[in-house]
């Protein structure tokens, strides 16, 4: 038996903030090339996940076994030590995120809400959109959706073109 600890993300905002959190995935070999990563890692593959990922990542600890013939653990050594990414914070607010997604819901287009004394972002919604939950696994649903053609992974804050202020 061999057990590997696998990390998951979680979006507990599911399609309310697909397009700006984004999702992680398995890695392009192109991506292995240039990224220090291990087999079982996984990469962002849009938005925030993608931007930030090496800040998001850390690093993975690495143990090196001195195994018998048959298998069995004679000796382990610490390699790396496990390395915690660093902290991300943002300025959306997650019941704004939900509130200005859900009315966006049935419609093609994308909500931007600023603070126009900070310029902070508060919430960046496009729809129609994607729950970033089943992106990790192979999910009937999500790939139905994926062949529907309807554009939910079109991201319509960063990709569209609309007129300021339409």
């Amino acid at each position: 038996i061999e057990l590997s600890a696998m990390p998951k993300r979680h979006y507990p905002l599911k399609a309310a903030a697909a397009h700006l959190i984004g999702y992680t995935g398995s890695p392009t070999k192109q991506e292995f090339k240039t990224q220090n990563l291990l087999p079982t890692g996984s990469v962002g593959k849009s938005g925030i996940e993608k931007v930030y990922d090496e800040q998001i990542q850390g690093e993975s600890g690495r143990i090196k076994l001195l195994t018998d013939v048959r298998g069995n653990i004679l000796n382990q050594t610490i390699v790396q030590q496990v390395a915690r990414s660093e902290p991300l914070v943002m300025t959306i607010d997650a019941k704004l995120q939900e509130y200005t997604s859900h009315q966006l819901f049935g419609h093609n287009g994308a909500v931007i809400v600023i603070d126009p004394n900070s310029g902070e972002v508060l919430a960046a919604a496009s729809q129609p959109s994607f729950n970033p939950n089943h992106m990790q696994q192979i999910d009937k649903q999500y790939q139905k959706q994926r062949t529907q053609g309807d554009g939910i992974h079109f991201n319509r804050i960063t990709q569209a073109q609309y007129p300021p202020a339409s």
